[in-house]
């Protein structure tokens, strides 16, 4: 979701035609929310069968998903925005529950790993993205 906050402000801008400020304070509300909500994400995982809940926000988010490629309107567009951010931010705490169910005696570096392979996707995505839209 770091590298989709990124992104958010200027698409925003240049398709819907926002202003910088509500461009921002909606970007901000995406990043808040799924940072947020990534502690409920490990409570469903100790309560519930973390694969299972995985499964089902991915399903979710990927509706979200079609909400954003599909949607002419910013009101439209920004559930699709909500239903994504909370979808990744509760996905977020339920990987970081599966990871010591996978690595018992190496739970701490492959914490570390996935943490850090967060913050590659944060950083790679932004830069992607920008080129395929400087070439479309």
């Amino acid at each position: 979701f770091v590298a989709f906050g990124l992104f958010l402000p200027n698409f925003l801008v240049q398709n819907f035609g926002i202003d910088k400020v509500d461009a921002g304070i909606r970007t901000g509300v995406f990043i808040a929310l799924a940072t947020c909500l990534r502690p409920l994400g490990g409570i469903l995982g100790d309560k519930f069968n973390a694969v299972t809940m995985l499964k089902i926000f991915f399903s979710i988010m990927i509706a979200g998903a079609f909400i954003l490629g599909v949607s002419s309107q910013i009101s439209l567009f920004t559930i699709g925005c909500l239903t994504v951010s909370v979808c990744a931010g509760i996905g977020n705490g339920l990987v970081f529950k599966l990871v010591p169910h996978y690595f018992t005696k190496e739970a701490g570096v492959a914490n570390g790993i996935v943490s850090m392979m967060g913050g590659l996707g944060g950083f790679f995505p932004p830069l992607v993205i920008s080129a395929v839209t400087s070439i479309t």
